[in-house]
């Protein structure tokens, strides 16, 4: 009847709590910050909770993992709110034993050794004698703390030997209360019968009382099973005399169905008495509070809207196209990027082709800002420039082939005949206009030339002119050098053709000792109109001889226009190195045997500070316009120092070389240097 009643106590033990389904946290609402502009992201909510607790916090999107999130874009969002369940509350009793109504709960020695389990109430130790001496003693066990039931002296679960150890000690031995070490090792356990349910339980608890002095090598210890093996648990039990009260919990008991412990006793070869003793066990626990889940949704509404939008540009303009006028969607922004002046974008003022240019425009409205962009790509107008043409031919005059700066372009005129003029197709005193278009990245450029092109007269008309080089002036000479020509570096052909004279005229000399004996260099004469001596009306090349004198490829004195008839003209001359000057006054042509002289004052020359000073009533052009653009400048400085860079200075046809010696050197730094800042007059610049 007994077991039947301590059965039916284990089954009502083991029946499994039923867990209460989840709750609703203690959710109190949501505060939500809309976006304060479109596209500004800047929402935020916080899930607001009214009771303390673990929570977790599951957001969808996943933007994050507390209670509360910071810049959101708006939208719709849901937060499920969750917590575990948790022991808590009044401790409740699962198991007790204090061993008073004997070993029904428990299954005693399921280990080996003489070392075994009892349940007795036998405290009294022993004095062990050998042959009638006293050889040790075993201590009586303490009595009972008043916390175990029936103590001093009440039934308790204690290990204790079996064998008399071989016979050491004088009969009765052993006490009730001794262990045996030496070589008989014993591992002995007391193992609860019936488990206990821990389900729906947690903070799980084993307490006991215990006492045990044994060694580092005898000692006791405890183990569980949840329904597998035994493991160990609270660490080894010795080295206590007196009573005192274990406390074991662990995370595995909790919630488990079935779950039991044992008592384990092992002995090494030495040990002192008591042994492990156990009394008052208890298994307590706390009840699992249900846990809770709660789903929250909301919206972040969008901010306010601002349109940055504005007049849609083309993907590619030209540098030549019109400026585009910018309207924006909501006007009071500001446009800004390359080419951009207010609301004007101007793709002539780019000066980066082929590359994206991003126009922006940014506007405030409401306390919203908002950018929209645009990107083009503006390429160069293509250069449309061809062969400069003369003013004025003769219909007898030879075809000049074109030449454009860019290719792939068309020629267009009456007078010509793909890339060729012919003046002899041309209706004398017409002007014949020539046009050059081409086309490159989708930009389109075109240059025009009027040409006049008049019935050859028989003879031409005659100029003849004197003029003098600064830096080929020797004034003890009185003459200019004729060292480029006596070494012959004299090219045989006019020097002209090039920029920035672009001059086609065919002026040569067949062979070097063809050029007149006495030339000093190559020099350009112009002949400009009386009215305009901006406009260019025919030119010539012609060598200027050291005495000054101007005469013809042939050497002839003076030169002769092809292309203009009798009358008065500004003559121009130029030089590769000097600055160019013009005649103060019209010049009547022909003028033979009646030569203008530049050299004789100042006043022969247009403008002011025109020519140099050499000597009395000796002017000359002013050396250093390297680059006879018409100013002496830094620049020209610079052509002459790369020149020196270059290493190539001795010996040649040099454009830095103004002295003519052929030679480039700190001379003719000295020549042109005090030149520097002298501007030719407007007609005669490039």
């Amino acid at each position: 009847m007994k077991r039947y009643y301590l059965w039916l106590v284990a089954a009502i033990l083991c029946i499994t709590v039923r867990q209460a389904a989840a709750q609703p946290c203690p959710v109190n609402g949501t505060t939500v910050t809309n976006e304060s502009c479109a596209g500004a992201n800047n929402g935020a909510a916080t899930i607001l909770i009214n009771a303390p607790g673990n929570y977790t916090y599951t957001w969808q999107p996943n933007v994050s993992s507390t209670n509360s999130a910071a810049n959101l874009p708006d939208g719709s969002y849901s937060v499920t709110v969750s917590a575990g369940g948790s022991a808590s509350g009044s401790a409740v009793t699962l198991f007790s034993d204090n061993f008073n109504n004997g070993t029904g709960n428990w299954t005693l020695n399921t280990g080996v050794g003489t070392n075994q389990w009892f349940v007795d109430a036998n405290y009294t130790g022993a004095t062990c004698y050998f042959f009638g001496f006293e050889v040790f003693t075993v201590p009586d066990v303490p009595t009972q703390p008043a916390a175990v039931t029936g103590y001093p002296y009440s039934n308790y679960l204690h290990i204790r030997a079996t064998s008399s150890g071989g016979g050491l000690c004088d009969p009765p031995w052993p006490p009730l209360n001794a262990n045996y070490d030496a070589d008989q090792a014993s591992t002995q356990c007391t193992e609860m019968n019936l488990p206990v349910s821990t389900a729906g339980y947690g903070n799980v608890a084993l307490k006991f009382f215990w006492l045990g002095v044994g060694s580092g090598n005898s000692y006791g210890y405890v183990q569980y099973s949840t329904g597998g093996g035994w493991t160990s648990v609270g660490g080894n039990f010795s080295g206590n005399a007196g009573w005192q009260q274990a406390n074991i919990t662990n995370a595995a008991f909790d919630n488990q169905p079935s779950l039991r412990y044992r008592f384990c006793w092992t002995n090494g070869d030495t040990g002192n008495d008591p042994a492990f003793a156990v009394d008052q066990v208890s298994i307590t626990a706390q009840p699992i509070v249900p846990g809770c889940t709660s789903v929250v949704s909301f919206t972040i509404q969008p901010g306010a809207t601002v349109n940055p939008a504005f007049t849609t540009l083309a993907a590619t303009y030209c540098s030549n196209s019109a400026d585009v006028a910018l309207n924006p969607a909501t006007p009071g922004g500001t446009f800004t990027g390359s080419g951009i002046s207010g609301s004007i974008f101007s793709p002539r003022n780019i000066t980066t082709f082929g590359t994206p240019v991003t126009i922006t425009y940014t506007v405030t409205q409401s306390g919203c800002t908002a950018t929209s962009s645009q990107t083009v790509v503006v390429y160069e107008e293509p250069d449309a420039a061809f062969t400069q043409l003369n003013p004025t031919y003769y219909t007898t005059d030879p075809p000049v082939v074109l030449t454009p700066v860019t290719p792939g372009g068309t020629f267009s005129s009456a007078c010509t005949a793909s890339n060729v003029f012919i003046p002899s197709l041309a209706t004398p005193g017409v002007p014949c206009q020539i046009s050059y278009t081409v086309t490159q990245n989708g930009c389109t450029a075109t240059t025009s030339q009027d040409v006049l092109v008049n019935t050859c007269c028989a003879t031409g008309t005659a100029a003849e002119l004197r003029i003098l080089l600064q830096g080929a002036y020797s004034a003890p000479l009185g003459a200019m050098t004729t060292t480029l020509r006596n070494s012959n570096r004299l090219p045989l052909a006019q020097p002209y053709n090039n920029l920035p004279w672009n001059y086609t005229g065919s002026e040569n000399a067949p062979t070097f000792d063809a050029i007149p004996a006495n030339a000093t260099d190559w020099v350009l004469i112009e002949a400009r109109s009386a009215t305009d001596p901006n406009t260019l009306l025919d030119r010539r090349a012609g060598f200027v001889l050291n005495n000054g004198v101007v005469v013809s490829a042939n050497g002839t004195t003076g030169i002769t226009f092809g292309t203009i008839p009798a009358g008065s003209y500004y003559l121009v001359v130029r030089h590769r190195n000097h600055l160019a000057v013009m005649s103060s006054v019209p010049v009547a042509l022909p003028n033979t045997g009646n030569p203008y002289d530049f050299t004789l004052s100042a006043a022969k020359a247009f403008g002011t500070g025109q020519t140099v000073q050499l000597s009395t009533n000796i002017w000359a052009m002013r050396a250093g316009d390297l680059n006879a653009n018409g100013i002496v400048t830094f620049a020209d400085v610079n052509a002459f120092i790369s020149q020196i860079l270059s290493g190539n200075t001795a010996s040649n046809y040099f454009l830095p070389d103004v002295t003519h010696d052929g030679n480039v050197n700190f001379t003719d730094f000295t020549t042109l240097q005090p030149n520097v800042s002298v501007i030719g007059i407007t007609p005669v610049r490039y």
